[in-house]
This record gives C-alpha cells, structure tokens and sequence, in this order.
C-alpha cells in the first residue's frame, strides 16, 4: 500500500485538487512556465516522468508517465489516459521505474509538496534518469530573511495583491523563512492568517475580494500538512551535489514569479 503522505495528509490534498480550477499563480504554472518546460526538455523528451498530475504539464513530452501518490488527486486532476500518457498511484521515494528509463523528469512545487530532503528524491530521481536524461522542477523559494508581516498587510489593504492565493504563500514563505527547517504547518499559515485579518467582512470590503476567496486558506483548518519551502541557495546547493550540469530558470510575469524557479539538472553528457 502506498503511505506517501499518510492518510490524514492526503485528505489535505484532495480537497486541494478539487478546488484547482480557482487556484491562480503562482499556485499553478502560467503558460510561460510551461513553456520554460517545453524548452528545457526538447530533444529528452521520448519518455517523460509527471511528478504530480499537474494539467498544465499533462501534455509534454512522449509516452509520459505521471506518478502520484494520491488516486483521489489523480481522479480530480489527470486530464485521463490515452495512447501517450498514462497516471499511477506510487511514491516518488521509490519511483515505479526501472533504472535509466525516463529521459526527462518534470514537476511542479515537488520539493514543498513532499517535505522530504530533496537530496535524497534528487538521488531517486537521477536513478530512473536515462544517461542523457534533464530533469525540470519549478521550486517555491523562501526568502533568505522573513517578509515583514506589516508589508503583507499593507499591500493586501492597498489592493495590490490580486487574491487570497498570493497572499496565502507569502504568508506560508515569510514562516518558513523563520524556521530552521523551512517547514511549515498550514494550520499555522491558517492562524498566521487569522491574526493580521480577525475581521473578514472588513477585509473584503477593503480588497475587493469575493468571499469565495476565503476557500483557498479555509482548507487548511484541521490539516496536519506540513509544507517546505526551501531556499534558493539551500536547493542549489542540493542540485550541484548530484554532478551534471544544474542551473535555473526565471519565469516572470505574475506574483511571485521570482521565487519560483524552474531548477534544472542535466546528466553529465547531456546536451
């Protein structure tokens, strides 16, 4: 049986899928992004590796396998099989993939979803990798220091942050940020949230916002997941470690795109 994340987490995440069709940048991947995708593994892309179910990324490459650990999450998400793309329940701790089979590995938000070292899913992931395979991930980056939280309320208050979602991952970023670990509960997001906002009435007179808007930090309460949102220079660090050649993208274009890298990582030999 599959135990990645354990049963009260996945329940989470369902009820994330279910609303992904409301959900904005930088939660989703723009077109952009998934043209800096597209890019990176042109000439690789024969046998593609999904990690996730991401829509957005459904599309790319050949004979593309995508893994996810949560059949709920592929029933809500996966745009459904077909002669070039199939989806399967497994964890990315211990890929469904023999050695060297996939010549490209794409993803997005895997090192935040999994909270697991991403040492130790880049080795799993160069195991599956073909010798001149690339791997593609667009990564959530903390800050090196905390956001003030004053410049989150400010900006929310001012109208310049388009919805709840963006204001959600910086609160999510600026926790992380002040943890050793950069590991966040999302109840504790939910909280944070609560305390700068205990009036929401007053709040959506004063941003525009619908209350629907409200859903997509509400699902947090009772949740015991727990995100990670690493660094840019931690998951650098991690990338180089592995040999090859690693470098990142920039995306721009939408609320925090500059903390959402696409991290890329070529075999040695790979053009």
């Amino acid at each position: 049986m599959n135990t990645f994340p354990p049963p009260d987490r996945a329940q989470n995440w369902t009820r994330i899928a279910r609303q992904y069709a409301r959900v904005s940048a930088p939660l989703r991947p723009t077109e952009q992004d998934v043209e800096l995708f597209r890019q990176v593994i042109a000439g690789h892309d024969e046998q593609v590796l999904l990690l996730g179910v991401t829509p957005a990324l459904a599309a790319l490459g050949n004979n593309m396998l995508a893994v996810e650990a949560m059949p709920d999450v592929i029933a809500a998400l996966w745009p459904g099989d077909g002669p070039d793309r199939r989806a399967v329940a497994g964890d990315w701790r211990t890929l469904p993939c023999p050695d060297r089979s996939r010549s490209a590995l794409i993803g997005d938000g895997v090192f935040t979803a999994a909270d697991v070292n991403p040492a130790a899913l880049l080795r799993e992931f160069l195991r599956v990798l073909s010798p001149d395979g690339v791997i593609a991930i667009r990564c959530f980056c903390a800050p090196a220091q905390p956001e003030p939280l004053e410049a989150m309320v400010s900006d929310t208050l001012a109208r310049k942050l388009p919805d709840l979602n963006v204001l959600k991952w910086r609160l999510a970023m600026h926790l992380a940020a002040s943890n050793a670990d950069f590991r966040v509960p999302v109840v504790t997001v939910l909280d944070t949230f609560n305390q700068l906002f205990p009036d929401r009435v007053a709040l959506l007179d004063q941003t525009g916002w619908a209350t629907s808007e409200f859903d997509f930090i509400d699902l947090y309460r009772g949740s015991a997941t727990v995100l990670r949102f690493l660094p840019e220079d931690r998951l650098k660090e991690s990338f180089a470690r592995q040999g090859g050649d690693a470098f990142l993208l920039r995306p721009d274009g939408y609320p925090l795109a500059a903390r959402c890298p696409v991290f890329v990582l070529r075999k040695a030999g790979a053009v």
